[in-house]
């Protein structure tokens, strides 16, 4: 139950990130690493507020505290300096589309995000 939670939750925040990265980078060509930034500070205070309400709720132990805050950004910056990596790689080295990027940033770096918060941020009992 807790992954269909991570999922959804999860899910809507990648969705937002993917939104927010496709309207800057493709739609008012913003540089693909600046709408990246932007697209992933968007997305975080929904994501942390949907994880540590719902995804993993009942099941953290201190989902609130000032530790799991911590460790859930420093998740989360890892998450960003990804799909920053992505962006690069992909857009700049490859110099393929902007929106390329958005297959690994919502099918890999999720998956990492997942195991990370699970084990460290909220650290799940």
């Amino acid at each position: 139950m807790q992954i269909f939670r991570y999922g959804v939750s999860g899910g809507a925040a990648a969705l937002l990130y993917s939104l927010v990265y496709w309207v800057l980078a493709s739609i008012l060509h913003v540089e693909p690493l600046v709408a990246n930034v932007a697209a992933w500070l968007t997305s975080l205070v929904s994501s942390y507020l949907l994880h540590s309400r719902w995804s993993f709720r009942g099941a953290a132990r201190d989902a609130n505290s000032r530790q799991a805050k911590i460790r859930f950004l420093c998740i989360n910056l890892a998450g960003l300096a990804l799909n920053s990596f992505w962006v690069w790689l992909i857009v700049h080295g490859m110099g393929l589309d902007v929106r390329a990027p958005l297959i690994l940033v919502l099918f890999v770096t999720p998956w990492l995000m997942f195991y990370a918060s699970r084990r460290w941020a909220f650290q799940v009992n």
